[in-house]
């Protein structure tokens, strides 16, 4: 710092002396910055630095740091900029990628530091790749510090993996910003630590980026006690937050830390086109779809952990699923009892005005695009006044929106005769039809071996073959009991309760990438 302060002063003395500073020098302003990278502090004679068989290069003129295919293993042992793999008290630090580079830390040393009030943007480069891969170490990315203004973080066009953190694996004091990014956070050994930590009257963006979190004690962790509000935005992309621990200090998919005083949680979540995939073995529910608003509030349960400390994970709450009041012709021992909860809670398939649920009655087709429309999050509006061109769908009936929805998507293509068969009871072989042109609508070129255990395949019609060994081949249908298929036989509402559980409970795991 003394050397720092000596260079400055001189620098001063100069600009004073000529009556004139470049532009240069002013952008650079006078090494009044401390960085250093890989244990070694940068410096007008020092601008590149070795790392493995790559570099790191800083430009001093727009607070740039550029890594090329840098390798950097920090062996020191202290807790200070010279242990830190890289630390920057640059006020706006931007990091550049260029190729692949890879940061290891040990495990008293953070990978990268920002100190104070600082920010710092982390961006892919030029080049064909741009990543960084994080291995251990105490924090994987850390900005800002307790009690200061900034620290704020933005991930933008570039693949980022942080594996293994001790503590946790992105801490930012403020906002986190992914754009156009790719990020994945896991810990393969059980440690009471998160994954992702967004600290103080913060938001978190998701903007067509994909993120994971997965294996932490509290894999999404907002606030740290105070009464600052908390926002988890997905505006498109997917932010995915699985955990495997199922004891009570751990498994917490998205934790908001109530106010230390009062108790109180102010934590909001926004998902717009994009997906937000929750699950937990202590609590947590899949959302693979648009479902608008979520604010923690008394009157909801499940999806993510609100809890008072580590080891007491407290209550669940959610916005969108209501609480599950029950229906009398519903037991808790029946086999399609939780799918009946899954799908009352999110109002895909309600009760009727008796409080019945009807579990064994049979659902009619278009009361059948109807439900989907609700599932998949369709904006019916936009239907309101569109023909779907189909001679028995009344226009502005209940039904009209979806059906025009289910047509514009070429879910339903109607009879030959050009009806869409409003009024018939929808059969299981077309319930696999209209989920395979939803989701895939490809090649089934082993249908037939899929197909092969059903006694009753021969009955499948042949436009519903595909489909049919599709959906029986991810896992959205089953056989009946008696192991038939039963492919033109009506399908309950129980059924399709159970139906659609599955495809979200598959969706949402299938979410999760797989990386090596």
């Amino acid at each position: 710092m003394k050397k720092i302060k000596k260079l400055l002063a001189v620098i001063i003395s100069t600009a004073m002396i000529i009556g004139v500073l470049s532009a240069g020098f002013t952008s650079f302003a006078g090494t009044a910055y401390v960085l250093w990278v890989n244990g070694v502090k940068v410096d007008p004679d020092n601008y590149t630095i070795s790392c493995g068989d790559g570099s790191a290069e800083f430009i001093p003129e727009t607070n740039t740091l550029i890594l090329k295919d840098a390798v950097i293993e920090n062996s020191y042992e202290v807790s200070s900029w010279e242990g830190y793999c890289i630390y920057s008290e640059i006020t706006d630090l931007t990091i550049v990628l260029e190729g692949d580079n890879t940061i290891h830390p040990n495990s008293d040393s953070d990978a990268i530091n920002i100190a104070g009030g600082c920010n710092v943007t982390i961006k892919g480069g030029s080049s064909e790749n741009h990543s960084l891969k994080i291995n251990e170490g105490y924090y994987g990315i850390y900005t800002g510090s307790w009690g200061t203004e900034g620290g704020n973080l933005r991930i933008e066009d570039c693949d980022i993996i942080v594996d293994n953190t001790s503590a946790a694996g992105i801490w930012a004091n403020r906002n986190i910003d992914f754009v156009n990014a790719n990020v994945y956070v896991d810990r393969t050994s059980q440690q009471s630590y998160n994954g992702i930590v967004s600290n103080v009257s913060s938001t978190i963006t998701v903007d067509n980026s994909n993120v994971q979190v997965l294996n932490n004690a509290a894999a999404m962790h907002f606030g740290n006690g105070d009464d600052s509000s908390h926002n988890l935005v997905v505006k498109n992309g997917s932010f995915v937050s699985l955990v495997s621990f199922n004891d009570d200090e751990r498994g917490q998919a998205i934790r908001f830390e109530p106010d230390c005083d009062t108790g109180a949680v102010n934590g909001n979540i926004t998902i717009g086109d994009g997906i937000l995939a929750v699950n937990s073995k202590v609590a947590g529910v899949n959302f693979p779809h648009e479902i608008g608003n979520v604010y923690a509030d008394e009157g909801y349960e499940l999806s993510y952990v609100i809890g008072d400390g580590i080891g007491n994970p407290g209550k669940t709450v959610i916005q969108g699923v209501f609480p599950y009041r029950g229906f009398p012709d519903v037991s808790t021992d029946a086999w399609y009892f939780s799918a009946v909860k899954y799908c009352a809670q999110r109002g895909f398939i309600a009760g009727y005005q008796n409080g019945k649920f009807g579990p064994a009655d049979s659902i009619q087709r278009q009361d059948f695009v109807l439900i989907l429309a609700r599932v998949f999050g369709a904006d019916l509006d936009a239907y309101a006044n569109v023909d779907c061109g189909l001679k028995d769908v009344v226009p502005g009936a209940y039904y009209a929106a979806a059906i025009s929805w289910s047509v514009d998507n070429g879910l339903v293509y109607g009879y030959q005769n050009g009806n869409f068969g409003v009024g018939d009871q929808i059969t299981r072989e077309q319930i696999c039809t209209i989920l395979y042109r939803y989701f895939y609508n490809g090649d089934m070129d082993n249908a037939d071996d899929i197909l092969s255990r059903f006694p009753d395949k021969g009955s499948i019609s042949p436009f519903a073959v595909n489909g049919v060994a599709w959906c029986v081949n991810v896992g959205f249908i089953g056989g009946m009991q008696d192991g038939r298929m039963a492919p033109v036989a009506s399908a309950s509402r129980a059924e399709i309760a159970r139906i659609i559980m599955n495809m979200e409970t598959i969706l949402a795991d299938a979410l999760v990438p797989s990386y090596t």
